[in-house]
C-alpha cells in the first residue's frame, strides 16, 4: 500500500507541474472502497483511491481517477466552493485535460472505456480499419509493385475515412499506450516513432508509466490521434520490430553492428513510404497538427525528442537499408496480453 501511495504522490506532483497547479499536497490513501473509485476530503485534506482500481485496471485509469479527485480539490481550494459536479468542477477537469468519461459524477470502468487499448487491429469493428487491415495483408504478395500499391491504397482509405468522419465520435483524438516493458527506449524504437509521425496522422510522446503488478515504472510510447490511424500506426510499429529481429538472425553472420543495421532497415522502409505518398497530403498535415495539439494539451510540458545515435557501421546500415526498401507489410496480428506481435 505504501508503494502505491508514494507512486500516486509522485503522479500528483507531476500533474501539478504539467498544468502549473498551485494546490496543497494532500494525504494520499489507498482503501478498499466498494461504492466509489476515489474520494476527496477537505478535513483532513486527503485523496483516497480504491484498492481494486489499482489492482484490476490499467494505470491510465488510475491517473484519470486521481485527476477527478484533484479537480474536486481545485474546486475546494482555488474556488472556495463545495460544488460537486457542476460547472466549476467541469472547468477544473478541462484544465487537467481529463478524459470525458472521467468527468462524469458516476462512471464504470470497463472494457468499452479502454477499447482503444485492448482491441487489436484484427478484431476492431471499425469498417474503415477492417479495409485497411485487408489491404495491408496484400503485402504478402511477392510482387513488390503490388505490395507498394496496397500500402498506398490503405493509407488513402484511412484519409478518406478521416474526411467523412470529421466532427463524428470516431474522429475524436484518443491516447493509446505501447508499453516497451523496459526501463529505456532503444534507438530503433525512437526511430520508428519518427517514421510514424512522418507518414501517419499520429503524434508520439515518450513517457514512463507505473506497473502496479511489478511495482516498477516502464518506458512507454503514447500514441495520439484518432483510433483508425493509431491502430494502423501500431500495426506498423510491431511489424517493424518483428522484421528487424527476423532479418538480424540472418544478417548477424555477416554484419557487425545490430543497432546500425536496425537503423538502416527503418530508414529504408521510410524511404519506401516516402516514394509512395498517398493523395491528400494536406489532410495528413492537418490531422498531424490536431493529434499534436491533443497530445500537448494532455502533456503541456513535454519536449520534442529526436534520435541522435550515430551509424557506428556504415556497412551494416547500408545492408539494413537495402532490406528496409524491400519490406512489405504482412498480415498476422496475434495478441499476447496487451501487446500485438506481427509475424511474417
Amino acid at each position: 500500500m505504501g508503494d502505491y501511495s508514494r507512486q500516486l504522490l509522485s503522479e500528483f506532483k507531476q500533474i501539478c507541474y504539467q498544468f502549473d497547479l498551485n494546490i496543497s499536497t494532500p494525504i494520499i490513501r489507498i482503501a478498499p472502497l466498494q461504492s466509489a473509485w476515489g474520494q476527496w476530503s477537505t478535513q483532513p485534506r486527503m485523496i483516497t483511491i480504491a484498492k481494486r482500481l489499482i489492482e484490476d485496471y490499467p494505470w491510465t485509469s488510475v491517473i484519470e481517477v486521481l485527476k477527478h479527485e484533484m479537480a474536486h480539490q481545485m474546486v475546494s481550494e482555488l474556488h472556495n466552493s463545495d460544488e460537486q459536479h457542476g460547472e466549476l468542477f467541469r472547468q477544473c477537469a478541462r484544465q487537467l485535460a481529463m478524459s470525458d468519461w472521467a468527468m462524469r459524477a458516476n462512471f464504470e470502468i470497463d472494457d468499452k472505456v479502454y477499447a482503444s487499448e485492448l482491441d487489436s487491429l484484427a478484431n476492431n469493428e471499425n469498417p474503415a480499419l477492417r479495409r485497411v487491415r485487408k489491404l495491408l495483408a496484400l503485402g504478402q504478395s511477392k510482387e513488390e509493385h503490388e505490395a507498394a500499391l496496397a500500402m498506398q491504397k490503405a493509407r488513402e482509405i484511412s484519409l478518406k475515412h478521416n474526411l467523412k468522419s470529421v466532427g463524428k465520435c470516431d474522429d475524436e483524438c484518443v491516447m493509446h499506450v505501447i508499453n516497451t516493458r523496459s526501463r529505456r527506449i532503444k534507438s530503433e524504437q525512437l526511430a520508428i516513432c519518427g517514421l510514424l509521425m512522418t507518414h501517419f496522422p499520429v503524434y508520439a510522446i515518450l513517457n514512463s508509466m507505473y506497473d502496479a503488478s511489478e511495482g516498477i515504472s516502464h518506458r512507454v510510447i503514447e500514441l495520439y490521434g484518432n483510433l483508425t490511424d493509431i491502430k494502423t500506426a501500431e500495426y506498423v510499429y510491431y511489424y517493424l520490430l518483428n522484421q528487424m529481429q527476423q532479418h538480424w538472425r540472418v544478417a548477424k553472420h555477416t554484419e557487425k553492428c545490430k543497432s546500425s543495421y536496425y537503423r538502416g532497415l527503418i530508414a529504408g522502409f521510410d524511404a519506401k513510404l516516402a516514394s509512395n505518398k498517398p493523395t491528400g497530403q494536406a489532410l495528413i498535415v492537418d490531422l498531424q497538427a490536431r493529434a499534436k495539439h491533443f497530445a500537448t494539451s494532455r502533456c503541456p510540458k513535454t519536449h520534442a525528442t529526436t534520435s541522435q545515435s550515430r551509424r557506428s557501421s556504415y556497412h551494416s546500415y547500408g545492408a539494413g537499408f537495402a532490406v528496409g526498401k524491400q519490406l512489405d507489410i504482412r498480415k498476422g496480428v496475434t495478441q499476447s496480453n496487451t501487446n500485438f506481435l506481427l509475424t511474417s
